[in-house]
C-alpha cells in the first residue's frame, strides 16, 4: 500500500473511530464573510441566475415565496 493510500486509510479510521460533538451552531449570515440575506451559497461553482438549471431556479423561487 502506497503512502497516500495509507494516509487515506488512517484518515478514514480516525473519522469512523471519532465521537463528534456540536461545539456551536449559528446562522451562516453571522459567520460567513460577505453573506447577506440576498445571497445563495451552494456547493457548486459560482453561477449566474440565468444559467442555473430550471429545477434549481424553481426550487429557490418556491422557497423564497414561502418565506415571504
Amino acid at each position: 500500500m502506497g503512502r497516500i493510500d495509507q494516509a487515506n486509510s488512517e484518515a478514514v479510521t480516525r473519522m469512523i473511530d471519532s465521537d463528534p460533538v456540536w461545539v456551536d451552531v449559528r446562522p451562516a449570515i453571522e459567520v460567513v464573510p460577505g453573506m447577506d440575506k440576498y445571497k445563495i451559497f451552494h456547493a457548486g461553482l459560482p453561477d449566474l441566475w440565468e444559467s442555473i438549471c430550471k429545477l434549481q431556479s424553481y426550487t429557490l423561487t418556491e422557497v423564497h415565496a414561502k418565506k415571504n
